[in-house]
């Protein structure tokens, strides 16, 4: 009885398309121009993540905004993700949020936007010149400005 219940009758078999990416793994990406609110305002299309060698999504001054939108499937419909990365020097913004790593000197980064998870996402940023490793960044602490929120 129990493997009946297990069991998909013959009309849901035909009726069942095969899918040719796993639906629990990201499978696109795209880049968009500006805050979460604008998702359509693509800078690129979208992008299968299987793509056979490096996809230029677009090119930003330092200090613009932007964020990245990962789905489940392949065209971008369905299930997707927003990757917030402030509202304004979203490059440095996104190293510093999740720990983006040089792959160079310092002008080109890794990083992945879904660290953690069994599929993640890796992009690269590319700089005019190269950044400084981020443990040398400066902080609210360092500039001392912890103590000028309250003012």
């Amino acid at each position: 009885m129990i493997s009946k219940l297990f069991v998909r009758s013959r009309s849901d078999d035909s009726s069942a398309q095969a899918l040719n990416y796993n639906p629990r793994n990201w499978n696109a990406i795209q880049l968009v121009f500006g805050g979460r609110s604008r998702s359509s305002s693509g800078a690129s299309g979208t992008v299968t993540l299987d793509a056979q060698g490096d996809v230029l999504l677009g090119k930003f001054r330092i200090n613009d905004q932007f964020h990245f939108q990962v789905s489940h499937t392949p065209t971008g419909e369905g299930g997707s993700d927003n990757i917030d990365c402030g509202d304004n020097w979203s490059a440095l913004r996104l190293l510093a949020r999740f720990g983006g790593k040089p792959v160079d000197v310092g002008q080109t980064w890794r990083i992945s936007l879904k660290p953690g998870e069994p599929t993640a996402v890796w992009i690269q940023l590319n700089f005019g010149s190269p950044l400084p490793a981020l443990g040398t960044w400066p902080t609210i602490d360092s500039l001392g400005l912890r103590d000028l929120t309250g003012q």
